[in-house]
C-alpha cells in the first residue's frame, strides 16, 4: 500500500520480508534509500517521488539477478505493488507545459548548489526513469524499447 502524507512523501508500506530482502540481499539499493528502509518504523517507509523511482529501479535490477526463485517472488511481488499502488503513475505524461509528480517533487527537494548539481539530479531521475519496467510497453523499460 501507498499513501501520501502531508509533505507530499510517500508512504510505502513493507512486510518484514521484504524489508529483511532489501537489507541484506540487495546488492544495488541506494545508501540513502537502505538507510530509510533500516531506520522505517512498521513497515512504514516515507519516500520522496524520486527516491521510490531509485528504490523502483534496484528492486527491478533484483528481481533480474536474484539468486534463489523465492527472492525473485519477494522482489516482484513488492515491485508490483509498489507500482500498482502508487496513486499518479511515475511514467505518465501530464498535461503540455506541466511536469509529471515525480519530476515536480525532484525539483521541490532543491535548493540546488549550483547547475551542475541540479543537471545531475535531474540525470540520475532520467536514468532512474528509463530503466522502470511500463506495463504500457508490454513490462519492457525504456531502454529495453530503444
Amino acid at each position: 500500500m501507498i499513501r501520501l502524507n502531508s509533505d507530499k512523501h510517500i508512504i510505502a508500506i513493507i512486510t518484514p520480508k521484504e524489508r529483511n530482502a532489501l537489507l541484506e540481499q540487495s546488492t544495488v539499493i541506494d545508501d540513502l534509500i537502505y538507510e530509510k528502509v533500516r531506520n522505517s518504523k512498521f513497515g512504514n517507509l516515507e519516500l520522496s517521488a524520486y527516491e521510490l523511482q531509485l528504490l523502483l529501479r534496484a528492486i527491478n535490477y533484483e528481481i533480474k539477478h536474484a539468486k534463489t526463485p523465492k527472492l525473485k517472488k519477494i522482489f516482484r511481488k513488492l515491485y508490483d505493488r509498489l507500482v500498482n499502488d502508487f496513486p499518479v503513475s511515475l511514467t505518465t505524461n501530464a498535461e503540455p507545459g506541466t511536469l509529471p509528480n515525480a519530476l515536480e517533487a525532484l525539483l521541490h527537494q532543491g535548493p540546488f548548489g549550483s547547475i551542475d548539481e541540479l543537471n545531475l539530479r535531474l540525470q540520475d531521475f532520467m536514468n532512474a526513469h528509463n530503466e522502470l519496467s511500463d506495463s504500457k510497453m508490454g513490462n519492457l523499460s525504456p531502454n529495453q524499447v530503444n
